[in-house]
């Protein structure tokens, strides 16, 4: 066990939304995902999206059509190694039909993200 010197910070397992609620992702705090593979909020915020892309019966090619961009914008929202823009995740969120409260809370991590420019890990 490493000692660490008094008043590091320690690492502490937080989801999104208390971290939302917190205020803690407006000043740059992305919270360790333990259910994520990698441990990042970027890889909930692209799981996210996936699984919303899913439920609501869209294909990339499709979703990519009803936004009038590329179906690679899309798919690299899902995988890639850069954080979707906040406007994307704002756009992808209503075309999927999530709810306010998810929208902002995706729409928040993608914003920390891209500050303090964070990756997620290739999944």
């Amino acid at each position: 066990m490493s000692h660490q010197p008094a008043g590091t910070p320690t690492r502490k397992a937080l989801t999104v939304t208390a971290a939302i609620r917190c205020g803690l992702i407006s000043q740059g705090y992305i919270p360790y995902m333990a259910s994520d593979s990698d441990g990042s909020a970027v890889a909930h915020l692209k799981l996210r999206l996936r699984e919303l892309r899913h439920a609501a019966g869209m294909t990339i090619e499709a979703t990519a059509g009803r936004l009038l961009t590329a179906s690679s914008t899309v798919g690299r929202s899902e995988t890639g190694d850069r954080v979707p823009t906040p406007r994307n995740v704002r756009d992808l969120c209503r075309l999927y039909g999530a709810d306010d409260e998810e929208t902002a809370e995706l729409v928040a991590i993608a914003k920390a993200a891209r500050r303090y420019g964070l990756k997620s890990k290739r999944e």
